[in-house]
């Protein structure tokens, strides 16, 4: 055997390549485009042509920010429109992705998901098997649209913000203060933020939520990426890498950067819509989207019983080469793809039907596809016979309704061309008005489809091409076909109208039934109870003596009229037993349709162009007579190549774009070789849908040719002859292609026709054709003849209309055609006839022979139409159902004229030509269903509608084409935007001379600028080294005072007003808010005041030098010192009425506030610096030149004292109140608290609440559930706390486990009132009975007179070394992290505190450094100065162990520690927790831990030694906490603040001691203990809430960790650590073990059996508390 050359070996292993040898199969799709949720509506807008092109909504982007109608405005775009996804539920916990990080990642991730979780779900794998899974990969096209970057990268620009803002005059503060608002309308990074921007996640993601061991990636195609994503997954198919891809594009940037870079390019169009092809397509409109495809190999799909939507059976793929500029089109390159997706597919390219092109809508972009179209199909003749060459490619491009969507626009072509296929459609393009002239399109085999059409067989498979082609010369073609020709199943994906069937026993019993269904369709669930009326409608018959109602409806809505309209009816006729309103059909109970039931079939005359074209989309069944017809019209041999046109192509005609060829269309119609097999092919659909359905007819009858459909419905012929003789007798009638011929004509005849037969005597060669009425007839004869009549029937006042028809029929003139016609019926077989088919010529029923019956057929054209004694003999015959199969209702007006009178119902299927055919033929559906006929389920080819979710999930948020923000995202920017906040005095960087010349001449006197409050702005000298008189003159002439402004009032004067008119309710509310624009002003005074004295001290510097050099200070200088010295002085004159008029103020407040405390008692005010506010303020002096630095003036301000309500509400300055009583009664000191107080601490609660989540308060109850109803974690329930407790100092801490024990707002509120009111009482007792319990109460002189002198000292000391306003300092205020002020600084406070206080002793150093705040440092020397007298430290003696001295027996080492770690790594002590990783959680390496164990050993002196390996393994502070416990010695071990752990068991599980004290006689409480069996699901499903921030309620222990949960190996270490930390008995869990455990069940039983065997009956868990009296507590 010769071997084969290279060559040859290469070409047939090409030829095996092609993917015809191995198609590839579309099992499943999904889309999310403009308009269209899902695929269903995808596909229903696209064949009701719905433009998707909407202006930019708010929701994208503002139009007035970027929009300018000019193309060249710089950073504008000039396009405003495009194609917009719609909102669209996501659910995070259905995906297993912790709610917290939707907001980084980015929205296509998320979108992402969805569709290709609907693309597997369309496929019938939603619940696929492991195996399948893993041989499952995911590609799909993604361009650089990831809109998390622009916001991540954007946050990232505060350099520059910060040098624009800091160079045009604005402060450090408010430049920080405003870099940090702008910071806010971005989202911050963090650990999911890079994973979160990154475009091939996408794809990540879903193979990893989805469970896909295949390939998973990106590709950037530019916009043809999606279709190079399905080639790169279909070759992982072919090489058998996978068994099942997902494949498609993603892009859903539609952001002002994607309108920059088209309006740039410049490639958008200046129109309002996109006009692919079009004579004035102008650009294109970009859109956003999300479409993907599941593949399989054709074989794998058939075996494994997929739906398949279509086959792909070639690839092209191509690029551009060398040519003009990158993204400029290349027709040769774009027809190589072409050429080679045919090659692959080993079709030719004219037998595609049709060609889904990239189309964008550019006029350059889309005469270039065209040309290279033209390359194709216009290179010659087909290799085959029987292609035609006339313009029958449909060519459209989806960009017409959805815009250019980018990565996403080829899946969204290929997906359209494969519904197409699947529904047999030719779907349209939009905004077409006239083809472009350039393209020469008539001369090709292409046209524009602008209407959706019927798609038939043309001899071959259908078959569609799908273009997309990208910026840098790629190009793709793919070549699609059908899978099957025809549907027996449901398969439809568009919306029909619903017919809808009422019935009960009786018409009272039926208008009640109507009323409820109305009051059921108005409440919630009403989508949901109309789609199960629509089912049962179909399905359930109606009972025989039901009276019943039905009608069509197209919506809920319509449903709705209609059912008011039949209740209204129903009453309005309540005594008839039979009606048709406004489509609504009723009948009082059913007919007897036994052998009543007649079809009549129309005869030429009714056709018309697209007649039952929505019925042909809706019911395959209606399409295969027309098929069976284009097969004997493109057969015929009679016929050129050229003129070879199916009969579908004349019914369903091509769009043209001018009148004269729409005219030229439906003369072709009308000629009888089409008329004819028209009109059967209709009529035969007709009556083939309703027999398939179950209809049975008792008589056939039809007028004319309709007469031989109605020998076919009775069997007399099959349906294949049926067609031949269809076809046979049009070939036959038509007119003879002689000139001279005169076949005659016809002449219909309306008016009193009884004498006609009188008035046309004297025509001889005419005669009645048809006699089809009591008022019409059809006259038949020669042109000339007829011509004549005409007008003579005229003259004697007869209705007359000349027919347009090729010949006289039923006269001898058609004798011509009786010869062939009967050629035709000798060849057919002819049956005995099933039911009686009456005929035309005698009026009667055929005979019951078949050969008779042939015989009678052959003379039928050349007999008259007795069609009026026809219909008369069928009636006496017993029928009264006349139902009419065809186009138009001529029969059945003809009926209602012969049987007037009679008992009978005539229902034409398809009554009006002007109305969609789908909705009339419901209609009369609904008729005869009324009527009896059990016809209710008569389309089986729609898909049952998606059950929608009942109930939205809690979680579910709203995601459209922009990146998701939460709420409290949005809320805390606008927050940011209106706080108040407003820019200060501007600090200039440099001098300007015309400014400065202009200020120096408009000088207001200092009184007035004083008086006024006005500011004093001085520009800063730049040098002190010029000795020239010139530059002191610039810089003293730069003081500039403000413009004299007499309609402002100074906030002094405004909070004056608002106290002196506001009313009681809202005065104090209103005082504070003025008070608190009172202290903006005064800190801008205080800042004034160091800039006055950093200026004076330059300029001083500056005098020195002059004097030095033996030069006079300048006259003009000097007088302008004079001036700003007198104008300082003016100024703090004013700041003494400032200080005076605050006190009175806030005298006045305090007024306030008793009456509405409702406190008789007046609340007095008295101010430590009163003194200092009657001193005299004295004039300023010229200044000796002096080198040392005049100190910043200093201001003694009033401080005030409110209460905790107050404070929270605004800061004021700090003032001393003391409540003058004379006898302390029991029941004053609380009479506020107790009730205002209380409720005060509900409304702090409330607001809070709604602050941290987002509720509007009025929605808040105290009945609510913490978790359920307002998804409040653990953390988030201490945040709340937190805040709680902000605003109100005086509430106690709530523990941990007692904070878990409530579960409503109402309980944590209640509890907090209670701990309020306990501390209330205490203090009555404590005034009520001071001898009692002195030590508790103290004096004023002993206790109260020395914390204010040192509180206020020390704040007075702190204000003049920071310069922060004595009135802004806090207790709570951070030194370090708050304030600024490092450990020497630090030290220098403390030293001027001890010198202004010598009684205080002295601070050790390491003492000071564990001092944090500004309280704990007052706390600490009020502890030291009571250690000091002998008073104090008995007193001293009754406090708690915590409170007294700093030894180690009198501490917690708890607290201690908690305190360390705080100092050490800035947190505060009140956000640690026990359960806290010390690295994971808080950072701390193994450096800081060393560091902070020293801390530890030097605070506890009777700690034993720790070495660093003792501590390595203790992961949380609880643990260290424990260890440091056990270790110490029991004296000094402290009291912990623990709680007992809270457990829900039953009380029988709970072990706990009989013995009063509980305690083991060691001094030690003994360990409380509970059963753990049951406890480790619990508690491991609250860690993970906490975690994740997944509600615990919502979380199950069926749940897989990573599929349902997105917990990855190291967030589960996290969670064993904590559960192991709740639960310390449990053993250490290796990591091996963990990772084969999956759900959250298969992990609580491995724990449980891991547990001690000794605690397996009965085990314990120890209780943290030491307190011998706590029991232990279990959940309520």
């Amino acid at each position: 055997m010769t071997a084969k050359s290279p060559r040859k070996n290469e070409s047939q292993n090409m030829l095996n390549a092609r993917m015809v040898n191995r198609p590839i199969a579309v099992v499943g799709m999904s889309a999310l485009f403009p308009d269209a949720p899902n695929l269903n509506q995808y596909w229903d807008n696209i064949i009701n042509k719905i433009d998707s092109i909407i202006d930019v909504p708010e929701s994208r982007w503002n139009i007035d920010d970027y929009y300018d109608v000019d193309a060249e405005a710089p950073d504008k775009t000039y396009c405003k429109r495009g194609g917009f996804i719609p909102d669209i539920d996501f659910n995070p916990i259905e995906f297993g992705i912790p709610p917290n990080i939707l907001e980084v990642t980015d929205v296509t991730q998320l979108l992402g998901l969805l569709v290709a979780k609907s693309a597997m779900e369309d496929a019938g794998y939603a619940d696929a098997e492991t195996e399948v899974l893993d041989a499952t990969g995911v590609i799909l096209g993604v361009t650089a649209g990831m809109k998390l970057l622009g916001s991540l990268t954007s946050r990232l620009q505060y350099p520059l913000w910060e040098k624009v803002l800091t160079r045009s005059g604005i402060s450090e503060n408010d430049t920080k203060q405003i870099i940090e608002k702008i910071k806010k309308a971005y989202v911050p990074w963090e650990e999911n933020s890079f994973p979160g921007m990154l475009g091939n996640v996408i794809a990540g993601r879903i193979a990893n939520r989805l469970n896909l061991g295949g390939t998973n990636c990106t590709v950037d195609a530019a916009c043809a990426s999606s279709l190079s994503a399905m080639k790169m997954a279909i070759s992982d198919l072919l090489e058998y890498r996978a068994d099942m891809m997902i494949a498609g594009g993603v892009d859903a940037d539609n952001s002002p950067m994607m309108y920059m870079c088209f309006s740039k390019t410049p490639a958008f169009t200046s129109g309002e819509n996109p006009r692919p092809f079009d004579q004035d397509s102008g650009g294109v409109m970009i859109g956003e989207g999300l479409g993907m495809v599941v593949l399989k190999r054709l074989e794998d799909a058939e075996r494994d019983g997929d739906r398949i939507y279509a086959l792909i059976k070639g690839i092209g793929a191509s690029s551009d080469g060398k040519f003009k500029s990158i993204y400029a089109p290349r027709s040769s390159g774009q027809a190589k793809a072409l050429k080679r997706a045919y090659e692959d597919a080993n079709v030719e390219p004219l037998s595609i039907g049709l060609l889904e092109a990239h189309g964008t809508g550019t006029d350059a972009g889309d005469l270039a596809e065209f040309e290279g179209l033209k390359e194709i199909f216009n290179s010659g003749k087909a290799n085959k016979s029987g292609y035609p060459n006339y313009q029958h490619i449909a060519l459209g491009s989806i960009k017409s309704q959805i815009g250019h969507t980018k990565a996403a626009a080829g899946v969204a072509g290929l997906i359209k061309a494969a519904l197409a296929l699947h529904h047999k459609i030719l779907p349209p393009t939009i905004n077409i008005d006239r083809p472009s002239d350039k393209m020469g399109i008539e001369k090709t085999p292409f046209y524009l489809n602008t209407e959706p059409r019927p798609w038939f067989r043309n001899g071959e498979p259908r078959r569609a091409g799908v273009s997309s082609f990208g910026f840098g010369g790629t190009n793709f073609h793919y070549v699609l076909e059908e899978f099957q020709a025809v549907h027996s199943s449901p398969y439809r994906l568009h919306k029909t109208p619903d017919t809808v069937f009422i019935s009960a026993a009786t018409p009272k019993e039926l208008e009640k039934a109507c009323q409820k269904l109305m009051a059921e369709l108005e409440t919630e669930g009403a989508e949901k109870r109309h789609r199960q009326l629509a089912e049962s409608s179909g399905k359930n018959p109606i009972p025989k003596t039901h009276a019943r109602l039905g009608f069509v409806t197209a919506s809920l809505e319509d449903t709705l009229e209609l059912l008011g309209q039949a209740i209204s009816t129903l009453e309005s006729k309540a005594d008839q037993a039979e009606w048709n309103v406004k489509s609504i059909a009723y009948r009082e109970k059913s007919m007897n349709t036994k052998g009543k039931v007649v079809a009549l079939f129309s005869g030429q005359g009714s056709q018309y162009m697209n007649m039952g074209r929505e019925l042909l989309f809706n019911f395959p069944v209606m399409t295969e007579p027309f098929s069976s017809l284009d097969e004997l019209f493109t057969q015929s041999s009679n016929k050129t190549d050229a003129s070879i046109e199916p009969l579908s192509d004349l019914v369903f005609p091509i769009a043209v774009f001018d009148d004269q060829k729409r005219e030229e269309q439906e003369a072709r119609l009308q000629l009888t070789e089409n008329a004819q097999p028209a009109i059967g092919a209709i009529s035969a659909g007709f009556f083939r849908l309703l027999r398939d359905k179950g209809l049975c007819v008792d008589f056939a009858a039809g007028h004319s040719f309709g007469e031989l459909t109605a020998l076919w419905a009775a069997g007399v012929v099959d349906e294949v002859d049926y067609y031949k003789l269809a076809y046979a007798r049009g070939q036959a009638m038509a007119a003879p292609d002689d000139p001279n011929f005169d076949a005659g004509s016809m002449l219909a005849v309306m008016g009193k026709v009884e004498k006609l037969e009188d008035d046309i005597a004297d025509f001889p060669e005419v005669v009645m054709a048809n006699l089809n009425s009591r008022k019409q007839v059809v006259l038949a004869g020669s042109t000339e003849a007829i011509l004549k009549v005409h007008d003579a029937l005229k003259e004697k006042k007869y209705t007359v209309v000349k027919l347009p028809v090729s010949a006289a029929f039923h006269t001898p003139l058609v004798g011509h055609a009786q010869k062939p016609f009967s050629k035709a019926i000798r060849e057919v077989k002819f049956n005995k006839a099933k039911i009686p088919v009456y005929s035309n010529a005698t009026a009667k029923a055929y005979p019951s022979s078949a050969k008779a019956i042939q015989k009678q057929l052959e003379t039928h054209i050349l007999n008259s139409v007795r069609f009026r004694e026809e219909v008369e003999n069928i009636h006496r015959d017993g029928g009264r159902i006349f139902i009419e199969f065809g186009p138009k209702n001529v029969l059945t007006k003809l009926v209602e004229n012969i049987l007037s009178g009679k008992d009978f119902t005539a229902i034409a299927l398809n009554e009006n030509p002007k109305k969609d055919s789908d909705s009339l033929f419901r209609e009369a559906m609904v008729k005869l269903c009324v009527l009896g006929l059990p016809l209710q389920n008569f389309d089986p080819y729609a898909l049952p509608a998606k059950e929608m979710p009942e109930k939205k999930s809690a979680l579910s948020v709203r995601l459209n084409g922009t990146n998701y923000v939460s709420d409290a995202t949005r809320n805390d920017f606008e927050n940011a935007l209106n706080d108040g906040f407003r820019v200060k005095n501007a600090v200039t960087s440099g001098s300007n001379s015309e400014s400065n010349s202009n200020n120096g001449n408009s000088l207001d006197s200092p009184s007035e600028g004083a008086e006024k409050m006005h500011s004093v702005e001085i520009n800063e000298v730049n040098s002190l080294s010029a000795p020239e008189e010139e530059t002191l003159k610039d810089q003293t002439s730069s003081i500039k005072y403000p413009e004299e402004n007499t309609q402002q009032k100074t906030p002094l004067q405004n909070g004056r007003a608002a106290l002196h008119t506001a009313n009681p309710g809202n005065g104090l509310s209103g005082f504070f808010q003025q008070q608190n624009e009172t202290l903006q002003v005064h800190r801008q005074y205080l800042e004034q005041q160091s800039e006055y004295s950093r200026t004076v001290y330059k300029l001083m510097q500056q005098q020195i030098e002059l004097a030095s050099q033996g030069a006079s200070i300048p006259p003009e200088v000097d007088r302008q010192m004079q001036l700003f010295h007198a104008h300082q002085s003016e100024t703090l004159r004013v700041h003494e009425q400032y200080l005076n008029q605050q006190s009175e103020q806030t005298q006045s407040a305090l007024s306030i506030a008793g009456h509405q405390l409702g406190d008789s008692s007046p609340l007095s005010v008295q101010t430590s610096s009163s003194a200092a506010l009657r001193q005299p303020v004295q004039a300023a002096v010229p200044i000796e030149p002096v080198m040392e630095t005049p100190a910043p003036v200093e201001v003694l301000k009033p401080a005030v004292e409110t209460t905790a309500a107050e404070s929270a509400s605004s800061p004021v300055p700090d003032t001393e109140i003391i409540t003058e009583t004379a006898v302390p009664e029991p029941i004053s000191p609380s009479s506020a608290a107790s009730g205002d107080s209380a409720g005060s601490v509900m409304q702090i609660m409330m607001a809070v609440v709604s602050e941290k989540t987002g509720y509007p308060q009025e929605m808040l109850e105290l009945g609510m559930d913490i978790e359920s109803d307002l998804g409040i974690d653990s953390i988030k329930r201490v945040e709340i706390l937190g805040a709680v407790q902000d605003r109100a100092p005086e509430l106690d801490e709530i523990p941990a486990d007692e904070l878990v024990e409530m579960r409503t707002l109402g309980q944590i509120v209640e509890y907090l009132q209670s701990s309020l009111n306990k501390d209330q009482a205490t203090e009555i007792e404590s005034i009520t009975a001071p001898d009692e319990a002195p030590q508790t109460a103290g004096t004023q002189e002993s206790v109260s007179a020395p914390v204010n002198d040192i509180t206020s000292a020390v704040m007075s000391i702190v204000s003049e070394k920071t310069g922060y306003p004595q009135q802004m300092l806090e207790p709570e205020m951070d030194m370090e992290s708050d304030l600024g002020i490092d450990s020497i600084k630090r030290v220098e406070i403390l030293g001027t505190a001890q010198e202004k206080i010598p009684s205080l002793p002295e601070i050790p150093g390491e003492q000071l450094a564990e001092l944090r705040t500004l309280g704990q440092i007052i706390e600490h020397l009020n502890q030291m100065l009571g250690e000091s007298t002998p008073t104090e430290q008995s007193d001293a003696a009754t406090l708690t162990p915590a409170q007294s001295g700093s030894g180690t027996a009198a501490q917690d080492p708890e607290q201690i520690f908690l305190s360390i770690i705080s100092e050490k790594t800035g947190y505060p002590t009140e956000m640690l927790e026990l359960n806290m990783d010390m690295e994971a959680d808080l950072g701390i390496d193994s450096i800081k831990r060393v560091e902070i164990m020293w801390s530890l050993q030097e605070s506890l002196q009777d700690l034993p030694q720790i070495g660093a390996n003792d501590v390595a393994e203790l992961r949380t502070v609880g643990q260290i906490t424990d260890y440091i416990k056990s270790i110490l010695p029991a004296h000094t071990r402290g009291t912990s603040s623990s709680k007992p752990l809270i457990l829900e068991k039953d009380e029988t599980q709970l072990s706990t001691e009989d013995s009063g004290s509980g305690g083991n006689g060691d001094g030690s409480a003994k360990e409380g203990s509970v059963h753990v069996t049951g406890e480790i699901a619990p508690a491991l499903l609250s860690i993970i809430g906490e975690k994740t921030g997944y509600p615990p309620e919502m979380l199950d222990l069926n749940m897989d960790m990573e599929a349902d949960l997105g917990i990855d190996s190291i967030k589960r270490v996290e969670i064993m650590w904590s559960l192991q930390e709740q639960l310390p008995h449990l053993p250490q869990v290796s990591g091996s073990e963990m990772s084969e455990l999956r759900t959250l069940k298969e992990i609580a039983d491995h724990l449980s059996t891991l547990a001690p065997s000794d605690l397996h009956d009965s085990p314990i868990i120890p209780s943290t508390s030491s307190d011998s009296s706590a029991p232990v507590k279990k959940k309520s």
